[in-house]
């Protein structure tokens, strides 16, 4: 659909987006090409500590010159951070309190290294489930045997 023309001298309108229409509100379109090759990005609600558990794990914050867009407009318009974050509001707490999401990257080799662990300790999870014995406990069949009766019917 092309954008409606507004006149001389008025910008055309964005291009409307259906209210039923899957958004994307949070999709991220890097000025680098090349970006989700060097970096693992994600948004963090800044709640709970998350923001510094993140910075602690070495993700550092994506700021404005790195993006074009955020969801369908540009990072400027929607950006609700007053200082060089990527950041939006993505809810309220008690109290209306707003939650805002910050745009985090973490460079693709230490990324690499996190999911190297994660698979280490699922398979170790795996291992326990099959020989019965998850969390060291015994974990063995409780429901019993399970039998079916075939029979051919007219």
């Amino acid at each position: 659909m092309e954008p409606e023309k507004r006149g001389p001298g008025r910008p055309p309108r964005r291009e409307r987006t259906p209210f039923s229409a899957n958004r994307t509100r949070l999709e991220v379109r890097f000025k680098d090409k090349d970006f989700h090759k060097k970096f693992f990005s994600r948004w963090f609600n800044d709640q709970d500590g998350r923001v510094e558990r993140a910075e602690d794990a070495g993700y550092q914050f994506v700021t404005p010159d790195e993006v074009v867009g955020v969801g369908q407009r540009e990072v400027h318009s929607g950006n609700t951070d007053l200082g060089s974050k990527v950041s939006r509001v993505v809810g309220r707490m008690e109290g209306n309190i707003p939650v805002r999401a910050v745009l985090m990257k973490l460079p693709m080799s230490l990324h690499k290294q996190d999911q190297a662990l994660k698979e280490e300790r699922n398979k170790l999870v795996d291992k326990a489930i099959r020989a019965g014995k998850a969390g060291g406990a015994e974990i063995g069949n409780k429901y019993g045997t399970v039998t079916t009766d075939v029979q051919d019917t007219p």
